[in-house]
């Protein structure tokens, strides 16, 4: 059996349907769709609430940026960390409390992440003395070992041989 010709003229009177151009329009969006996503950058913090005061901040995207640090999550306190190209900076000495970052491009076109937020909660003075308190005694007993007066004469070649 012959398979069947498909004619691959224009009938005159044909008119696509209306939705046609909504269907273009899709596709546009979906071919288009990694490039925006690709202009929003992520900003994150590791690790979300830090013991000791120390974390780093992370962020996606391209060109120069400006990482901006705020006690208050509204950044009427916002003062700059970090400028430049990087994709990351290490914050250190932080006091307990809450701190929030934005990431702003350097053209000052204004923010081009989602604002993130870091709690620092320092361990408690009690538990840091016993950490210390701990440590003292390990540093003691190792110091008397090690000067502790050992047998003063050598072992004798006949009773190594035994």
């Amino acid at each position: 059996m012959a398979p069947a010709r498909v004619s691959t003229r224009r009938r005159p009177d044909f008119e696509p349907p209306a939705r046609a151009g909504t269907a273009w329009l899709a596709v546009a969006l979906l071919v288009a769709a990694p490039f925006s996503a690709a202009a929003q950058a992520e900003l994150s913090v590791s690790p979300a609430s830090s013991s000791d005061g120390v974390y780093q901040v992370r962020w996606t995207g391209d060109g120069a940026v400006v990482l901006e640090e705020s006690r208050r999550a509204d950044f009427a306190d916002a003062r700059e960390v970090y400028r430049g190209t990087d994709h990351s900076t290490v914050l250190t000495g932080r006091s307990d409390g809450a701190y929030h970052y934005r990431l702003l491009a350097l053209d000052g076109s204004g923010p081009i992440a989602p604002d993130v937020a870091v709690e620092v909660a320092h361990h408690p003075l009690p538990r840091a003395f016993a950490f210390f308190a701990l440590g003292l005694v390990v540093f003691v007993c190792t110091t008397v070992l090690v000067l502790r007066d050992p047998d003063p004469s050598p072992p004798s070649r006949e009773s190594a041989r035994g």
